[in-house]
């Protein structure tokens, strides 16, 4: 489990304010929301025309109380998180430190299945993830550094110029660029290596910066699953033992169902910027 994500990798490649980004990952229900119910609205069509599978799991009648006790304390998980975020007892980034001693406590001695074997695995596991992310933290700065010395900066400048009466425009062409950099690049990277550049042309065209890394992490995360080459993709293809053409086949609708999604955030912004503006004031001072 990570302790961090793309929403806590922003304020460090952008300088936005952390308690805004805090208040943004609280509140990125409305997002979360809108995804949902535009999947939702993909398997509504497909009940309709009985395109859904039916389950085969023949679950015996004494097993269902077991089921639910277990069920219930592994939703107690994210209900957790959720209540120490929302009540501020520990920060989002903190929660993920938690999160994982949480696990590790029910895993030990709730379900007893974690050992010493496994818990050793695991941190190994963990140690490579943290020194990758770092090393890529390094390798950006440097691509940054000469990034800036070969006049991106400029050429962002030219960019706020060319858009400055069509904000929307931008955005439009920011979300095709995002899909196609997701395909190869994990959200994170992505932000590390394009926010410095476009986040001060946002600023000058007047774009909220929340909303601007909202769509960005959005359209970032669902490259990974845009074929041909989504990282993901290739993962459930593994899994699954299917095909890419199988896999695409059951999975288009959600996908265009979610770019439908990104362009009302991108024309309504207000599903980005409405918690952090109640609650702390955000950009109105």
């Amino acid at each position: 489990m990570r302790a961090s994500g793309p929403r806590h990798t922003l304020p460090h490649a952008g300088s936005t304010p952390v308690g805004s980004v805090s208040v943004q990952t609280r509140g990125t229900g409305r997002e979360t929301t809108l995804l949902g119910v535009a999947c939702g609205g993909v398997v509504f069509w497909k009940g309709i025309r009985g395109e859904l599978p039916v389950s085969q799991l023949d679950v015996p009648r004494e097993r269902y109380g077991s089921i639910a006790r277990e069920g219930a304390i592994v939703l107690s998980l994210p209900g957790f998180i959720v209540f120490g975020t929302t009540s501020g007892v520990f920060t989002p980034t903190e929660a993920g430190g938690i999160a994982v001693i949480y696990a590790i406590i029910l895993s030990t001695f709730v379900f007893r299945s974690l050992d010493r074997k496994g818990a050793m695995l695991a941190l190994r596991n963990a140690a490579r993830l943290t020194a990758s992310l770092f090393l890529l933290i390094a390798t950006v700065e440097i691509v940054n550094y000469v990034l800036i010395m070969a006049g991106i900066g400029e050429w962002t400048a030219g960019l706020a110029i060319a858009f400055a009466d069509s904000p929307n425009l931008f955005m439009i062409v920011c979300v095709v660029v995002f899909l196609l950099i997701g395909l190869a690049l994990d959200a994170g990277p992505a932000l590390l290596l394009l926010a410095p550049f476009l986040l001060p042309v946002t600023r000058q065209m007047g774009i909220d910066d929340i909303h601007f890394s909202m769509v960005m992490i959005v359209c970032c995360t669902l490259g990974l699953i845009s074929p041909p080459v989504g990282i993901c993709l290739f993962v459930a293809c593994k899994i699954g033992n299917l095909t890419l053409r199988q896999l695409w086949h059951e999975l288009r609708w959600f996908f265009y169902a979610q770019i439908v999604a990104i362009f009302v955030m991108v024309y309504f912004p207000i599903l980005s910027t409405g918690l952090p503006r109640l609650v702390r004031g955000y950009g109105g001072g």
